[in-house]
């Protein structure tokens, strides 16, 4: 049972991670920690990495990327094949509403999603939030919603 449980763990649990990623959070003022991880998927494959030299930046990409990609029993494949499949979901949604948003800027039901995808509390926010701070120069409009 436990198991099971485990295999249909929904992983919105990453998204408090988010503020390990969030560059934005590097001063005091905001009573943030630094940006510490870096989260992205590409080609099917999740890639976490820490961009500072702190253990427990790197126990946590390494966690991350365990939950991901560790396929070393047969119950480990299908649950990171679960997790793999719903970032997918999530990303190819995510890429859709980005193309919808960029042939029609001022569409306000795109900018509508487009917030609540991107929000802390939204499945897998820490990929979503960082592949558009990656293009952020597509979508400059949409860094009020990183914030």
């Amino acid at each position: 049972m436990i198991l099971t449980s485990l295999f249909f763990m929904d992983f919105s649990l990453l998204s408090p991670l988010e503020f390990f990623v969030d560059p934005k959070n590097v001063d005091g003022r905001n009573n943030k920690p630094p940006a510490m991880l870096e989260q992205c998927y590409e080609e099917g494959h999740v890639n976490v990495h820490n961009i500072v030299n702190e253990e427990r930046a790197i126990m946590t990409a390494d966690l991350i990327q365990e939950c991901f990609e560790k396929r070393n029993t047969g119950i480990r494949e299908a649950a990171c094949q679960h997790r793999i499949d719903r970032l997918a979901e999530e990303m190819n949604f995510l890429y859709k509403t980005l193309e919808k948003h960029k042939k029609d800027p001022e569409m306000q039901r795109c900018k509508r999603t487009l917030k609540a995808t991107l929000s802390r509390s939204s499945i897998f926010s820490a990929f979503k939030r960082n592949y558009v701070r990656k293009h952020i120069k597509d979508y400059p409009d949409l860094e009020e919603f990183l914030v």
